[in-house]
């Protein structure tokens, strides 16, 4: 077992759905993110307001992909977060890792939804329940979340495994693992991705990260 820890500290940037980057949804009308001071190392990253009709959307992702270390296949993201503000404006909270080796793309991608609890994408590119329903987030309850995947580099698929939140560990159905990877150009590297999802109302809220990580093994 390896792990790469504070992710949350590195250098990082953002994506919005005008910079052709493909992320959906409209952008916001103010967003962005700030270090929070002190030895935890956290992040806070905010979002209000929409600026054409629509579900407001942003993406935070480390500026360098990180590198992908000794492993068997097997890869979780750990974090922990908490959401503030009106939380009327919160829609959903997505965390993803893609992973890029020998020339394919492989998504992982996963997200707690305000109203259903926790989705995937499926191998149409479609959110998907996985049975999986904490209930709503509340502001400022902290959640601990670890997703868990599965890379098959020989047959070019991934697999969500699982999600643990808050020490309760839910699987992924088989039926729901085997995603195809897609060819990629992209640098080889484990690309860590967070995205807020906001209500069409554009209410302000925030998402305050902690103790992100990745562990191989």
């Amino acid at each position: 077992m390896i792990k790469d820890t504070q992710l949350q500290s590195l250098p990082a940037l953002t994506h919005v759905q005008s910079d052709r980057s493909n992320i959906g949804g409209v952008d916001p009308l103010k967003y962005g993110f700030e270090a929070v001071a002190g030895r935890k190392k956290k992040l806070i990253l905010y979002t209000s307001g929409a600026k054409t009709p629509g579900y407001p959307a942003w993406m935070w992702y480390p500026s360098t992909p990180r590198p992908i270390l000794p492993n068997t296949g097997h890869l979780s993201f750990h974090m922990k977060y908490a959401v503030a503000g009106n939380l009327g404006g919160l829609n959903v909270v997505e965390t993803d890792t893609i992973l890029v080796f020998g020339g394919f793309k492989y998504n992982a991608s996963g997200q707690w939804n305000q109203a259903s609890g926790f989705q995937i994408v499926d191998a149409r590119g479609d959110w998907v329940d996985i049975g999986f329903n904490p209930g709503p987030l509340t502001a400022d309850m902290k959640r601990a979340i670890r997703w868990e995947y599965f890379f098959d580099f020989t047959n070019h698929t991934t697999s969500m495994v699982a999600v643990t939140c808050d020490g309760v560990r839910w699987p992924v159905s088989p039926s729901a693992q085997k995603i195809t990877a897609q060819p990629s150009n992209w640098t080889t590297g484990a690309y860590a991705q967070i995205q807020m999802g906001s209500m069409p109302s554009g209410t302000p809220w925030s998402l305050k990260v902690g103790k992100m990580e990745y562990i191989w093994s």
